[in-house]
């Protein structure tokens, strides 16, 4: 297990530029967290990476699954507001896998027993105002310095 500890906004952007340079296509993230941990935070930089406009990367905390183009087709999904595991499967994220959508999930920790094996997770734990450790599972591979 790797942890990544952001001491800022600044640092938590280069983490997940630097994250989002090892996912691929098929890819699937899990995000666990607290709110405010800076789970959509996150997201906002992957997406950068893949050229979506951080400003078009907001939470689907109502509509359930956002869907953002560029040089990767990006699937956001917030399971917050699920109420069983048969919502989940609904939203049917095969179909997506298929396409060749990298998932990113909010919230995974609701969910994560429904996740194939080789999901990769990241728990953000809030250790002050602006400083976080990211606390990545074994199969998550970042190259080179952060």
């Amino acid at each position: 297990m790797n942890i990544f500890n952001s001491n800022s906004v600044i640092e938590t952007e280069k983490f997940g530029m630097k994250l989002a340079s090892s996912l691929k296509q098929g890819d699937i993230l899990g995000l666990k967290g607290d709110f405010g941990a800076g789970k959509t935070h996150l997201i906002k930089a992957i997406c950068s990476y893949f050229e979506i406009t951080p400003e078009k990367v907001t939470s689907p905390s109502f509509t359930l699954i956002n869907e953002y183009t560029g040089s990767k087709n990006i699937v956001h999904i917030d399971t917050y507001r699920l109420k069983s595991d048969e919502d989940f499967e609904l939203l049917d994220i095969d179909f997506y896998l298929n396409r060749g959508s990298i998932i990113l999930i909010e919230w995974a920790d609701m969910i994560q027993h429904l996740l194939p094996d080789h999901a990769k997770m990241i728990e953000i734990q809030v250790t002050g105002e602006t400083t976080r450790d990211m606390i990545l599972s074994d199969n998550i591979k970042i190259e080179g310095d952060i």
